[in-house]
């Protein structure tokens, strides 16, 4: 069975096209106000399993913020970040990604899965400074 969540009806992307420091400002963005991880369970719970977007449609992670509704479906849950199946979701969205780009997106994932919200305005500049991006 597909579950549709609507989230990301449509993407708006630079018409310069997509920049590492696009791809972090969104995912900052859409991290910071959401305040929470798109898991499982009880997002607080570090074990919860991390989900591109959350069973009750409320979150989405840092890669699944780049997955636009039409390419959405519930059976990505089990693919890495990283893989095949989810960076052609996410160029099918925004467009083709830039050199260094999917391995930005899977550092925010990695801050997204490893640490509870409180940490990350510690640890985005971190990750800024590690690709030469603005803050």
């Amino acid at each position: 069975m597909i579950t549709k969540i609507e989230m990301f009806p449509r993407i708006e992307t630079p018409a310069e096209g997509v920049t590492l420091q696009w791809i972090y400002d969104r995912a900052k963005a859409h991290l910071l106000k959401q305040n929470a991880r798109s898991v499982d369970g009880n997002p607080e719970n570090i074990s919860a399993t991390c989900m591109y977007r959350s069973a009750d449609g409320k979150y989405a992670c840092a890669a699944g913020c780049f997955i636009a509704d039409g390419q959405y479906a519930s059976e990505i849950e089990s693919s890495p970040s990283h893989g095949v199946e989810i960076t052609s979701r996410i160029e099918a969205s925004i467009g083709r990604l830039p050199e260094k780009g999917r391995a930005l997106i899977r550092k925010l994932q990695e801050m997204h899965d490893e640490l509870l919200p409180g940490s990350w305005p510690h640890r985005l500049p971190e990750i800024a400074r590690l690709y030469e991006l603005h803050p």
